[in-house]
């Protein structure tokens, strides 16, 4: 399973739990620290895009949508081999 695949489905289950229901969603993953070198400090960018309706965003009534958008950074571990 990719780094891809593994973050939009945590975003996907993520925001279902919220009540979030997304017309549109898009999840970019920048997986270029995986391609440092070992024992080197690297990381792993997620930028999540999501399409909702004014309702869910507590506006009742409320015509349209709104893309809402998040960005996650996490470390990978320096001694940890990288694929």
């Amino acid at each position: 399973m990719t780094a891809t695949t593994v973050a939009r489905e945590a975003a996907a289950a993520s925001l279902s739990e919220q009540g979030l229901d997304c017309r549109a969603l898009d999840v970019a993953v920048d997986t270029a620290g995986f391609a440092r070198p070992i024992g080197t400090p690297a990381s792993v960018t997620a930028t999540v895009r999501c399409e909702v309706n004014w309702t869910d965003l507590g506006l009742p009534g409320a015509p349209g949508t709104r893309t809402v958008a998040s960005t996650f950074t996490s470390s990978i571990d320096q001694w940890r081999e990288r694929a």
